[in-house]
């Protein structure tokens, strides 16, 4: 699988559609991420590494240039990706984002983005939009 690096300038695109990071964009909404992913509170924090108190709060704040940072970017990426694909729909967007799938091993993309390979996940949509060269299907 093509795996180019996802620098400054695909960052700065960020169209935010299900409203995961905050309006700054200098943190994340764990309820929201919760509802997209499906997941409990107790698998977030997991997945994510945030305590799971903190995932009560409405923001989340990042570290600058943090681990987390660059994996939650990475999910937002493939789900603004994910919901153009899906003609501007959200529900849709969140289901294929939790979804686990063949193509990532069985892994759904949001695990995948969360374990540092969120690239694989946004190469792969890019390139079903058209958006980058390579197979669509």
């Amino acid at each position: 699988m093509q795996t180019s690096a996802i620098g400054p300038k695909e960052l700065g695109a960020i169209k935010n559609y299900l409203n995961i990071l905050s309006d700054d964009q200098k943190g994340f909404r764990p309820d929201v991420l919760r509802q997209v992913t499906g997941l409990t509170p107790q698998s977030l924090s997991k997945n994510t590494g945030v305590p799971r108190s903190r995932l009560y709060d409405e923001v989340v704040k990042f570290k600058p240039s943090s681990e987390l940072m660059r994996k939650i970017l990475h999910v937002v990426i493939a789900t603004d990706e994910a919901y153009e694909l899906m003609n501007n729909n959200g529900a849709d967007a969140a289901l294929w984002l939790s979804s686990p799938s063949a193509v990532f091993l069985g892994y759904s993309p949001f695990e995948v983005c969360l374990q540092g390979r969120g690239e694989e996940v946004i190469n792969w949509l890019r390139t079903r939009m058209g958006k980058q060269p390579g197979t669509g299907f």
